[in-house]
């Protein structure tokens, strides 16, 4: 089949298998992307989103970091999710950054993904809940 083909395969194939709660199938298609090609965003936030799940949130932000360090094909005839090659990433890496205790690079994160979408009610939600947690800490 065409490269971009197979990789939507495996993507659609992880994510049927993210449903069913089928987490090891689910890794072998999203990984079997890379077969066919470098990385792509899409395959790297589904990994992220199936680490994070798990709770484990250093494996989680690392597939989250990888998806803001690749290149978006510039040609490709494939199918992409725009927000996974940047919104999604940041707003998750602010997520598993304050799981992981770092309320400072958890808001960086969070302002980075609000500079894309400012207006997004993770963001918003994110913005208010840090500013509680801080006003928390500053009363203690």
């Amino acid at each position: 089949g065409w490269m971009e083909d197979e990789i939507n395969a495996c993507l659609a194939l992880g994510h049927c298998h993210m449903s069913l709660h089928q987490e090891k199938h689910a890794l072998l298609a999203l990984t079997r992307s890379f077969c066919y090609d470098t990385p792509r965003a899409e395959a790297c936030c589904r990994l992220g989103y199936l680490y994070k799940g798990r709770g484990d949130h250093v494996r989680a932000l690392f597939w989250f970091d990888l998806a803001l360090h690749l290149k978006k094909p510039e040609q490709s005839w494939g199918f992409t999710r725009d927000d996974d090659w940047g919104y999604v990433p940041m707003i998750e890496s602010a997520v598993c950054h304050y799981a992981l205790g770092d309320l400072d690079r958890a808001e960086e994160c969070n302002d980075k993904a609000a500079q894309m979408k400012p207006n997004a009610p993770e963001v918003k939600h994110n913005q208010a809940f840090f500013a509680s947690v801080r006003q928390v800490h500053e009363q203690s």
